[in-house]
């Protein structure tokens, strides 16, 4: 019996060291399964936080952008729409006042100008003015007017190349007038007109025979 107590007080400190041992494990495991659940619960709701206030900052920023970009390109576009009205403006009366011009002044005389506008401003009779008794020959000249640096339009250049192969012709349209017979009923037409196009030859002979 000498030796049984002391062994059984061993056993049971030893025992209980081991429970100790056992449970200070199981709790210290607890413990830093819940400090990780809380410290990824805190990341989390950090990170929540930061997104949003991340994303709040650069919304803010980038409406401030669009706004000042809005604003530049609408001040731009006025701009733009202000010097292309002016540019017309400019070239309209440009246009009008052309025969008055230096330049014009040097090689034609307004006398013989005819604005018409589209697709070339003006026609030009160059020596009509001079009269019919003038021995001088008459030269017809197409004139449009530009300002700056601006170019011909592609119907003008087509106008153009006309003129310089020599595609140009002279025609006249002559109306007659045919009357009916005065028994028709006035639902038909007791008098229409017949419009033909006479050769240039036949109609300089037809002048030719009435000035005689």
């Amino acid at each position: 019996m000498g030796y049984e107590l002391p062994a059984l007080l061993a056993g049971l400190v030893a025992g209980s060291l081991l429970v100790y041992l056992v449970l200070h494990s199981r709790m210290m495991g607890q413990a830093m399964g819940n400090a990780q659940r809380m410290a990824s619960q805190m990341f989390e709701s950090q990170k929540s936080q930061l997104d949003t206030s991340i994303r709040q900052t650069y919304e803010a920023k980038l409406g401030e952008w669009k706004a000042t970009e809005l604003m530049k390109t609408v001040q731009e576009e006025r701009a733009d729409a202000v010097d292309t009205s002016r540019a017309v403006l400019k070239g309209k009366i440009a246009e009008q006042l052309a025969p008055l011009l230096p330049g014009f002044l040097e090689k034609y005389n307004p006398a013989d100008a005819r604005f018409i506008g589209s697709p070339i401003d003006y026609l030009i009779f160059r020596g009509m003015s001079k009269g019919k008794d003038s021995v001088d020959e008459i030269e017809i000249v197409l004139l449009d007017v530009k300002t700056g640096n601006a170019g011909l339009s592609p119907i003008q250049r087509k106008i153009e190349a006309a003129v310089v192969e020599k595609r140009v012709s002279f025609d006249i349209l002559r109306i007659n007038e045919s009357a009916k017979s005065g028994t028709e009923s006035e639902g038909t037409s007791s008098e229409q007109l017949r419009l033909s196009v006479v050769p240039v030859d036949e109609a300089q002979g037809s002048d030719t025979n009435s000035e005689t």
